[in-house]
């Protein structure tokens, strides 16, 4: 196994010796951060093909290690994260948003623990799932009160096929993630599953480019892990923005119905205003998690 460390100094020489024993550590960074040294570690251990990270949340600032997490799941969606979370709790904002995109692996426990035995212990376990990790997918507002950071919306369309709707409260939470996972499982069903990327920050354009996606079923379309992709181009992004409610979703439609696809898949992005009037007269609709009231 091959790690790639980016530790915060109070942690560093205890995870870096108990890393040693299971494997090699092919890239290592310790420090306390700033938004431009935690975006440019990122961006240098995306480069090292290590099997798994080892990332402190206080090696820099919680909404620019975020973003910097984000980047590096597209540049690496399959090297396992494990998250050195101490003194944290449920409820704790950045845990919440590096669950959102797909980090699970979470370590916690008090600032003055043996973090190498931690860690030692942790990297002995089979890969956790959001089952494990759902505790820590909620983030307290101001008033104290739990946040829902994520809805998925199931809705009937006159295409004929199951719309799934992925929209977050705020940027960062994993809406991009979460559509290509809920993608990927429907097209493991035997599906025939399609992603359309709706959001107000595209990134699956290049992210296919880095991987060299195949095309799709049809035009337009580029083809991973079994489903079709529309990526939304980033020249497209002020026709996006000045265009009233009309989104690629709406322009693609023929190209839907060439596919003939039993599940599409929207990555919406943040929810905004529109609301739910972005998903163009839904006859059902099903929130995630669902509050009491929320089936219409």
């Amino acid at each position: 196994m091959m790690y790639a460390l980016i530790l915060a100094p109070a942690r560093a020489e205890q995870v870096r010796k108990a890393v040693k024993e299971y494997g090699e550590v092919v890239f290592d960074q310790a420090g306390t951060m700033d938004s431009l040294g935690i975006r440019n570690a990122f961006q240098s251990a995306a480069r090292v093909a290590a099997d798994a990270l080892i990332l402190d949340i206080d090696a820099g600032p919680g909404p620019d290690l975020v973003a910097a997490v984000q980047g590096y799941r597209i540049a690496r969606p399959y090297t396992r994260i494990f998250l050195l979370a101490p003194g944290r709790q449920p409820g704790d904002a950045t845990v919440a948003r590096l669950v959102g995109l797909g980090v699970y692996d979470i370590i916690d426990g008090t600032v003055e623990a043996d973090w190498g035995d931690l860690v030692a212990q942790a990297l002995t376990c089979v890969p956790a799932t959001y089952a494990q990790a759902a505790r820590w997918h909620i983030m307290s507002g101001l008033t104290g009160e739990e946040q829902v950071k994520e809805k998925v919306v199931i809705e009937q369309r006159p295409v004929g096929v199951v719309t799934i709707a992925v929209a977050g409260a705020a940027p960062g939470l994993g809406c991009t993630h979460t559509a290509r996972a809920i993608s990927a499982f429907l097209a493991r069903q035997g599906h025939n599953v399609v992603l359309v990327e709706d959001s107000q920050d595209p990134v699956m354009e290049d992210y296919l480019k880095i991987i060299k996606a195949d095309d799709g079923r049809v035009s337009k379309a580029g083809r991973i892990k079994g489903f079709d992709v529309f990526p939304f181009a980033k020249t497209g992004v002020d026709k996006f923005i000045e265009r009233d409610g009309n989104f690629i979703f709406d322009e693609l439609l023929p190209e839907l119905r060439a596919g003939r696809y039993e599940y599409i898949v929207r990555d919406l992005g943040v929810a905004d205003k529109k609301g739910p009037g972005r998903l163009l007269d839904p006859t059902w609709l099903c929130w995630w998690p669902a509050p009491p009231g929320a089936l219409l």
